[in-house]
């Protein structure tokens, strides 16, 4: 995604980013139509550039507390000053008058929007993570008919369960999330009503003794889709452990387009795994996050930590919030601590104004200082974009190798027009420039036409997944003052012959 916009001053409630996800097709030299993901952004209202900082606030590194790990407080109490409760959020309330719970205390969890239920109408089911506020997994659920995907995951013939966010355990997998109309919400048991629940561990599945991913995956692998299937679950009732027996109708397994976890065909030695759409701020009271960086250093939970989750009521769809109080991290910086980010994402189904492809992210920088605080923020794109059969498809376009190939990214400036970047010139600047390994798209320094965005995302094979400014603000990606590209992936362990799957995003 796209790096920092920068308002002179930020007042209580700055609503600034918003993004959705969209299908649209397009013709191959060897297929038919298919579809391309897309990830619609929009920032309100557009700041001015940022003005460069007093040379009092150019701090060395080596001086500045928020230039350092953990901050000041690293060491001390600072970070557990905050320790009062998480307040029930009413999401219709004023964000700038909701008091903010205890920092990087907060549980994590996976929440899934949309649903694989016919009748509801999702294209897109998507499963976010409190890790960074970012997307986990994200699969296009559309049906062409009951129990028939409109686009399959090829490499996957074996029936399905749903994505459920399994961790391992000692004694099986744990579930973390379970989705709407899944085969897993949809399983029975005569002992209790409903389907899996979350923190349901998953120890058996058609009587073959589930102790890892992999092992779920081979047993999965034997199955066909709209065969019967049984699992036991240990489920803590009362406070006690119980064992539950249950059966489903596994169903095809969808497309997913995002994803943290890869399958066997999909690993390369290198890549590396985190979650799309993290957030943070790119700079405060001038102080920006040093080059080659990804964060303010003592901002690092803001990626890394999970956020607070909080109701979010989305008329006519689904929606959930996400908050990460900086105040434990900022105190000691000699900075105005009294900062939140908040996300909001919202799915909606298909209709007659919505695709059903569309998913809607709204990022806000809430200020409960007594006085005005001048802040950016520096939003990650999406990252692990699936490949679909990498091994024997470098490019497949209408224009041949000049055409966006695997996770190549793709950009377009009013100045330029449409501009590419490939996955292997991502992957070898990070090789040859260790200190700073991203890859710059644009700066400050460049006319403004040439930081004036249209989209900038990622291709794959036959699908898309990009940033673009939202339909009601074409003016969103203006004036930005930095884009870049970089490698998810150490580099040096990433194989010739396996670049061009180097797991690659943007900001």
């Amino acid at each position: 995604m796209l790096d920092e916009q920068e308002p002179p001053r930020l007042d209580p409630i700055q609503p600034s980013l918003r993004d959705a996800l969209v299908d649209r097709r397009f013709f191959t030299w060897l297929m038919l139509t298919s579809a391309m993901c897309f990830l619609y952004l929009s920032m309100r209202p557009q700041p001015e550039p940022e003005v460069p900082p007093p040379a009092a606030q150019q701090v060395a590194p080596n001086a500045d507390p928020l230039l350092r790990p953990g901050g000041a407080g690293a060491d001390s109490d600072a970070n557990t000053s905050n320790t009062q409760a998480q307040a029930e959020i009413d999401a219709s309330a004023d964000p700038g008058q909701l008091q903010s719970p205890a920092p990087n205390d907060f549980p994590s969890q996976a929440i899934t929007l949309g649903s694989m239920d016919p009748r509801k109408g999702y294209n897109l089911q998507v499963t976010l993570t409190t890790r960074g506020a970012g997307i986990e997994h994200a699969e296009l659920v559309g049906q062409k008919q009951p129990g028939k995907f409109r686009f399959r995951a090829l490499e996957h013939e074996g029936g399905y369960l749903g994505f459920l966010g399994l961790v391992p355990q000692i004694n099986g997998l744990r579930v973390r999330t379970v989705p709407d109309g899944t085969p897993a919400a949809l399983a029975t048991c005569p002992d209790v009503a409903g389907g899996l629940q979350v923190d349901d561990v998953l120890t058996e599945l058609n009587s073959v003794p589930i102790d890892s991913l992999s092992n779920l995956d081979t047993t999965l692998a034997r199955t066909k889709p709209g065969q019967s299937a049984n699992l036991v679950v240990e489920r803590s009732i009362n406070g006690h452990t119980q064992t539950l027996k249950f059966s489903t109708t596994l169903s095809e397994a969808p497309l997913n387009v995002l994803r943290t976890r890869v399958r066997a065909s999909e690993r390369i030695a290198g890549n590396e795994a985190r979650p799309s759409l993290r957030t943070t701020l790119g700079s405060i009271e001038g102080t920006r996050i040093p080059p080659g960086g990804a964060v303010l250093p003592a901002l690092q939970a803001s990626l890394e930590s999970d956020w607070a989750v909080e109701s979010l009521e989305v008329a006519g769809g689904q929606g959930v919030q996400f908050r990460m109080p900086l105040d434990g991290l900022l105190q000691g910086t000699g900075r105005p601590e009294k900062l939140d980010l908040v996300k909001r994402y919202r799915l909606y189904p298909q209709s007659d104004d919505q695709d059903g492809y569309l998913l809607d992210v709204e990022t806000i920088i809430v200020n409960r200082n007594d006085t005005d605080v001048a802040v950016s923020f520096r939003q990650e794109g999406l990252v692990g974009l699936t490949l679909e059969g990498w091994w024997y498809s470098v490019k497949i376009s209408p224009f041949m190798f000049s055409g966006a190939g695997q996770r190549d990214a793709i950009y377009r400036t009013e100045q330029d027009g449409h501009l590419l970047v490939t996955t292997r010139q991502i992957l070898d600047h990070a090789r040859n420039n260790e200190a700073q390994p991203d890859r710059i798209l644009f700066s400050e320094n460049e006319p403004a036409a040439a930081r004036h965005v249209s989209y900038m995302g990622l291709d794959s094979q036959y699908f898309n997944a990009s940033i673009l400014a939202h339909p009601d603000q074409p003016e969103a990606l203006t004036n930005l003052r930095r884009a870049g590209t970089t490698a998810v992936a150490l580099p040096a362990q990433v194989l010739k012959a396996q670049a061009h799957a180097t797991n690659t995003s943007f900001w």
